[in-house]
């Protein structure tokens, strides 16, 4: 039996469930086979659900244009996610590191300055800003930005049942 994964945030959810449980519960009970059910809430921390689609997106991106998961992984971190840690950087209430910013800031003053290893120092913040530093809003939105960046190329990016609530989550 495949394992089916059910965000219920309205009656249609909850009666969807009870669909699917009815009958595996008969096919179950009949094989002397248990059926198991585990009901939790929302995680509220960048979950494994988040990491598997991002990086099932990296391997269709990479795919479908010839590129190696590294390059994909890398291209998007410097598009998409220095961007949202620099801005978390600068607002106060964040909880993320105040000096991620600084370090951007200095970059861009090398850069005016026509300095040759801007590049080179740039490249490697990049490499080294790490997704793990994201929490699920954040991740949430990297994703979002992913998807529509993926779409704007002429990808549509799968989303297979057992992820769905992940972008289920960022429709709210």
């Amino acid at each position: 039996m495949n394992t089916e994964i059910f965000v219920l945030k309205n009656a249609f959810e909850v009666n969807r469930l009870m669909s699917h449980l009815k009958p595996n519960w008969r096919k179950a009970s009949t094989s002397n086979k248990p059926l198991v059910v585990t009901v939790m809430d929302k995680p509220e921390d960048r979950s494994k659900a988040q990491n598997r689609l991002y990086w099932k997106w990296v391997a269709q991106f990479a795919n479908h244009f010839g590129n190696d998961k590294d390059e994909v992984h890398h291209m998007w971190k410097k598009q998409f996610l220095v961007r949202i840690y620099v801005r978390e950087s600068k607002n106060p209430d964040s909880k993320f590191d105040k000096q991620y910013a600084k370090t951007w800031e200095a970059i861009k003053a090398v850069k005016m300055a026509e300095c040759e290893q801007w590049e080179a120092i740039s490249e490697g913040v990049i490499h080294a800003t790490s997704t793990t530093d994201a929490d699920v809003t954040m991740f949430t939105e990297y994703l979002d930005e992913i998807y529509n960046f993926s779409r704007s190329q002429g990808l549509w990016l799968s989303c297979p049942d057992d992820l769905r609530f992940v972008r289920e989550m960022s429709e709210k």
